[in-house]
């Protein structure tokens, strides 16, 4: 998943959009297993809601809102 992480951070925004679909389905499908990796998940989320690209600050919100469905408590601290 760091690679991962690494590769948005480093992408144009088409790739963005595409990499962050693939974590937003992981988070729909299998949100367990992203567990670990909640507090890199969201610095990055928090950096890319600042994107000036419409389609990859939805995708953002939209995954934040669903891991604070599946893990309340991680989620809450990095958005106080």
């Amino acid at each position: 998943m760091d690679q991962v992480f690494k590769l948005i951070e480093s992408s144009q925004s088409q790739f963005k959009y595409m990499f962050l679909s693939t974590i937003r389905e992981i988070i729909m499908n299998k949100p367990e297993c992203l567990k670990t990796y909640i507090g890199s998940l969201m610095t990055l989320y928090l950096h890319q809601s600042k994107s000036e690209n419409e389609p990859v600050r939805n995708i953002v919100s939209e995954s934040i809102g669903k891991l604070f469905f599946t893990h309340p408590e991680a989620i809450k601290a990095p958005l106080e």
